[in-house]
């Protein structure tokens, strides 16, 4: 099972462990980072592209990948929406819905409705609907901001 044709068996070192196999394991390297300031880091394959964390709008879970809208596009990174928040947080990115995030400097209106339907608009004019279980943590990080300012 662990040779290959030939009959030669596979080594490497990962981690400072050996292995032997077929393949070796593959890295859990994070696929994205922010760096010095708002600059962030997204890698995709052997492309990194680096984006000003101003420019990023909003991120959508679609299956299991999570699209970033950004003011020049979108981009598509191979990691669950909660990890993209929980590592673009730093930036002001938050979740508002379960399958929905936004950059909190990029919101121009909170507009309420009866029965508990909360819509945000963005800068590029997008609107998007607030989960119940966000619209209190979005007013008061909101009015936080509102009242600093």
């Amino acid at each position: 099972m662990n040779e290959l044709r030939g009959g030669a068996v596979r080594k490497w070192l990962f981690n400072d462990v050996l292995y032997t196999g077929v393949t070796p394991p593959q890295s859990r390297r994070v696929a994205i980072r922010v760096l010095d300031g708002d600059r962030v880091a997204i890698r995709r394959g052997a492309a990194t592209t680096l984006v000003d964390g101003r420019d990023i709008l909003s991120a959508h879970s679609a299956g299991n990948i999570t699209v970033i809208n950004t003011r020049h596009g979108e981009l598509r990174v191979r990691r669950p929406l909660k990890a993209v928040v929980e590592h673009l947080g730093a930036i002001g990115l938050m979740q508002i819905h379960r399958s929905t995030a936004v950059n909190v400097a990029a919101i121009r209106q909170l507009v309420g409705f009866g029965g508990h339907r909360v819509l945000l608009r963005l800068d590029d004019d997008t609107w998007l609907g607030v989960g119940r279980g966000f619209q209190r943590e979005i007013r008061a990080r909101l009015e936080g901001s509102a009242l600093e300012s």
